[in-house]
């Protein structure tokens, strides 16, 4: 559902990042393909990926009732 919506978020703001910093002695396009947006999309779903796994073991080796104890 997010990529959905945030691929043409990203398309539009790449057209405004680069409609501002265009200038009248030099001008920016903008330029994206499939390839570009499908191994973006990739590599921020392993980066999130990695980060779920990695999260997810820390927080199993935290004993809850220890440190939801103040300290004393």
């Amino acid at each position: 559902m997010t990529t959905f919506i945030g691929i043409p978020a990203g398309i539009w703001f790449l057209g405004q990042y680069v409609n501002t910093f265009s200038t009248i002695n030099l001008e920016y396009t903008r330029y994206y393909n499939w390839s570009t947006i499908l191994i973006a999309s990739v590599f921020v779903w392993i980066c999130s990926l990695s980060t779920t796994l990695f999260i997810s073991r820390r927080i199993r080796s935290i004993y809850m009732v220890q440190a939801l104890k103040g300290v004393e």
